[in-house]
Formats: structure tokens, C-alpha cells, sequence
């Protein structure tokens, strides 16, 4: 466990070598050396930006807080990140060697969110593949819904060649603002 009043850095020439981290800082946590190997990310608290980088496959499990401030986890060497507890942070950036994934315990709760997996297909977000998520996601844009109305109040619409529309998808709201922006 590291807990400190102040900030916590590390530099190259150390390594946190441990099967679970937990701690909290005050001020900013960086541990960014590429040596590191750190099997879980436990309950870990920190009052600037929580920075970690991983040469192992890393499981965040227990609450990981950075406040407003923003995290950054890295896993290096083709090593996965696994997101079974809650990450709280403004922007949260997580950057996989291999693959990202959460579990219905999982949560992000972030004003950004950004990252990169070596493997995009093998991305997973409870259980489901990134193709499933891709598919529900369209899914739920196009498909029209009940109490829809545009930025009008209409909640019917026509095609572009007359036919009538009686009731809108997400879509076609994001077309209706589209156009009203160019107006």
C-alpha cells in the first residue's frame, strides 16, 4: 500500500513488482516505469493525475479515484486492462498492449473517455464483443421511438421522397439538428 501527504513519483531505474497495488496520494501518483508489474489495481485514491503504467496484465479491481482530475493506464509486452471496479476521472485514457475489457462491476465515470487496444476486436464491454456493441449501438440509433419529437416539437417526420414518418429514431433527431445548424 502507498500512501503519501504529497505527490507520488517513480522514476526508470525502479519498479513496483506486487500482486495488488492499493494506496492514495494527495497530490498527483505517477508510476510509469515500463518495468512495473502489477497483477491488481485495488481501492487507490488520488488528488492529481493517477498514472500507471503495467508490463503485465492489469485488473482494476476495486475503486480507482482520481476526483476531476485525469488517469492514465498503460499496459505494455501484449498485456490486457480489465476494468472490474469503478474509475472515476475527468479524462480517463486507458492504452492496451492487447486487449480492453469490463464486467458488469465495471464502471467509468468520466467527462472523456479515450484509449487504444492493440486487438479492437477483442474489445468487450460486459460480456459482449466490440462487433455487439458496434451492432447494438446502430441499433439503438436508428430504431424509432415512442415520445421522440424534434427540435420543433414534431414527433412525425417525412422522407425525403413524401413518405410519412410516425415515429423518430435518435437518427433522424441528429439529421433534424444537423440541418437546423447549416440553416
Amino acid at each position: 500500500k502507498l500512501t503519501s501527504a504529497g505527490a507520488i513519483s517513480q522514476n526508470d531505474h525502479g519498479d513496483i513488482d506486487v500482486a495488488q497495488l492499493t494506496g492514495s496520494s494527495v497530490g498527483a501518483a505517477e508510476m510509469t516505469a515500463s518495468d512495473n508489474a502489477i497483477v491488481d489495481l485495488g481501492a487507490f485514491t488520488s488528488g492529481g493525475l493517477f498514472a500507471l503504467t503495467d508490463d503485465h496484465a492489469l485488473t482494476v479491481d476495486g475503486t480507482l479515484n482520481a476526483g476531476s482530475q485525469n488517469v492514465r493506464l498503460t499496459t505494455l509486452g501484449g498485456h490486457a486492462i480489465a476494468i472490474e471496479a469503478k474509475i472515476v476521472g475527468d479524462t480517463v485514457n486507458l492504452i492496451s498492449a492487447k486487449t480492453i475489457s469490463e464486467s458488469g462491476a465495471g464502471a467509468i465515470d468520466a467527462t472523456t473517455l479515450t484509449g487504444s487496444a492493440h486487438e479492437l476486436n477483442a474489445i468487450t464491454v460486459n460480456g459482449k464483443t466490440f462487433a455487439q456493441v458496434m451492432a447494438a449501438s446502430l441499433a439503438f440509433i436508428v430504431t424509432p421511438r415512442a415520445g421522440l419529437t424534434d427540435r420543433l416539437g414534431n414527433t412525425t417526420s417525412t422522407t425525403s421522397d413524401g413518405r410519412a414518418v410516425t415515429t423518430l429514431s435518435p437518427w433522424q433527431l441528429l439529421a433534424d439538428a444537423y440541418h437546423a445548424k447549416r440553416a
